[in-house]
C-alpha cells in the first residue's frame, strides 16, 4: 500500500487572473528564484510547455536540462496542475507511477 499526500496551495495577487496566470506560466523566471534548481552549472532560462503532457524544465548556461513537472491540466486562465517530478533526496524521479 502506498501512501500519498496532497500538496495544495493558493496565492492571491493584484492582478487580472489573465494576466497572473501568463506571467505564472510564460515567465517563470520572472518570478522563479534563480539559485533554485538542480542543475549542475547556472540557470539559463525556464521551459513551461502549455499543453497537457508538456513538461516544465530548467536549461543551463552549459544546453543541459533538467524536466522537473509534467503539466497535468492546462485550461489557461483558471487551472493548471502539474506534477511535482524531484525526489526528498533532490534527484529527477523518472517513474511517473510514484
Amino acid at each position: 500500500m502506498t501512501d500519498t499526500t496532497a500538496v495544495t496551495t493558493s496565492i492571491v495577487v493584484d492582478a487580472p487572473v489573465d494576466r497572473a496566470f501568463s506571467v505564472f506560466t510564460d515567465d517563470m523566471a520572472s518570478w522563479w528564484p534563480p539559485e533554485h534548481h538542480i542543475l549542475q552549472g547556472p540557470l539559463a532560462s525556464m521551459v513551461f510547455e502549455p499543453k497537457v503532457g508538456g513538461h516544465v524544465y530548467d536549461v543551463g548556461t552549459d544546453g543541459s536540462e533538467c524536466r522537473w513537472a509534467r503539466v497535468l491540466a492546462y485550461e489557461p486562465p483558471n487551472r493548471i496542475v502539474f506534477s511535482w517530478d524531484i525526489s526528498l533526496g533532490w534527484q529527477i524521479e523518472t517513474d511517473p507511477g510514484k
